[in-house]
Formats: C-alpha cells, sequence, structure tokens
C-alpha cells in the first residue's frame, strides 16, 4: 500500500480523483460529528450567553382580540436549506452511484495528508466570490453540542424532536448555545473557515443524521422526517 500512495502523490488532479474512486482502500468515511464527539471535552467552546437569540411574543393585546398565533407541528416541518439565496455546492455527499464528476467532488484531501482522502458524509456550500453568508437551521429543535473542532473548526449539531441532528460546522460567528432552543429559519451563525474547508475564505459543511446514519442532503430538502 506505500508503494501504491508514492505513485498516487505524483498523478495529475484528475488522475488521482480516477485512481480514488476505484480504490475504495484509499478513502475513509469521517463525519464531523463523529469527529467532534471525538475530542476532548476541553475543547468545547464556551457559552456566549450575550449573542443567543430571544423570540418575543406579541404585546399589547386587549380582552377583546380574537387574533391568535397558530401553533407550529414541528414533526410536520420539512427541511429547508441552511442558508438563504443562491449558494454554489464546493463538495458533494459521496454516493457511488452518483455520476463520476459527482464523485470527484465528493472526495476531499485530509488536511496536513499527501495521501489520505475522504468521502464526504456532508455538503459544502460556497458562495460564488467565496463571502461570508448566514447560516440558518434547517429544522427546529435544540443544540445538543457546540464544539470547537480542529478540523472542522466551530460545530453546532441541533437535534430536531424526531430524532434527526444537523451538523453545521466550519462557522464563524455564533448566535445560539448547547441547551438553546432554535426555530426553523433561524439565523444560527455565519459561515466560516477550518482547516476541512482550508481552500476557500469562507464555507459551511453540513450533515444530516437519522438513526446514526449520514444521509444525503440535496436529497433531502423539501421533505418532512417521515419521507426521508
Amino acid at each position: 500500500m506505500k508503494n501504491i500512495f508514492k505513485k498516487f502523490t505524483s498523478l495529475s488532479s484528475e488522475t488521482k480523483a480516477g485512481v480514488v474512486l476505484a480504490l475504495g482502500a484509499a478513502i475513509i468515511f469521517v463525519s464531523a460529528f463523529a469527529l467532534s464527539n471525538a475530542e476532548n471535552n476541553s475543547e468545547k467552546v464556551s457559552s456566549i450567553s450575550s449573542t443567543s437569540q430571544v423570540v418575543s411574543t406579541s404585546e399589547n393585546q386587549t380582552s377583546t382580540d380574537t387574533s391568535f398565533t397558530p401553533i407550529v407541528d414541528v414533526m410536520m416541518e420539512e427541511i429547508i436549506r441552511p442558508y438563504n439565496g443562491n449558494l454554489e455546492v464546493l463538495h458533494y455527499f459521496y454516493e457511488k452511484n452518483d455520476p463520476v464528476e459527482t464523485r470527484v467532488k465528493s472526495i476531499i484531501k485530509v488536511p496536513g495528508e499527501t495521501s489520505t482522502y475522504v468521502k464526504s458524509l456532508g455538503n459544502d456550500y460556497v458562495t460564488k466570490d467565496q463571502s461570508s453568508f448566514d447560516v440558518i437551521a434547517s429544522l427546529s429543535g435544540t443544540v445538543v453540542d457546540k464544539i470547537n473542532d480542529s478540523t472542522y473548526g466551530t460545530i453546532i449539531v441541533i437535534e430536531h424532536k424526531s430524532g434527526i441532528k444537523m451538523v453545521y460546522a466550519s462557522l464563524g460567528d455564533t448566535y445560539f448555545n448547547k441547551g438553546d432552543e432554535v426555530n426553523q429559519g433561524d439565523k444560527i451563525a455565519t459561515s466560516g473557515t477550518s482547516l476541512y474547508l482550508n481552500e476557500v475564505k469562507s464555507g459551511l459543511h453540513f450533515e444530516i443524521i437519522k438513526d446514526g446514519k449520514n444521509i444525503n442532503p440535496e436529497k433531502s430538502y423539501s421533505k418532512s422526517y417521515k419521507e426521508l
């Protein structure tokens, strides 16, 4: 295997992609969520209470006011994209049956390594000019983890009532902390940088985990948890 890696490093990027696709042993699966859970507890980000968002309620309602706020059934929510506007997909979720050009964009070189690649278990999004953008909650839920990871940068994990987890990584500024309740569409952070996305100025790594298994975000939008 060492000899294969030595030859592999001398190939062009296009040839490498083809070789990687053919050599399952040359690729490993790495999830930001799994990796973050392996980090030492001392690396967890301290809470930022001053930036937590608060949902306000209507004021000055009289007893004759018959208006009301409808109750939203979060179990019926459909997954939305973790951003507003038109962004580009830098890296796709890896699926072996996807076209070659898609799979090439779903294989990422491990930071600091010369011949180790990973199959992406999420999607990476960037703006056309790689500027910072707002990251929003794809589903309502509870922040179950907020971690500073050496590879994926700042990570926020939000768990929906159905048990689905959303992983937002490579974040910049963050506005929620562990234990906070989040509504779908809330601005939870801005895009940022990390070793994982070191080729761009600002981006977002996003994962969806159901029953302990990562699923393709691009095939999950506009679906409820029951449809996944």
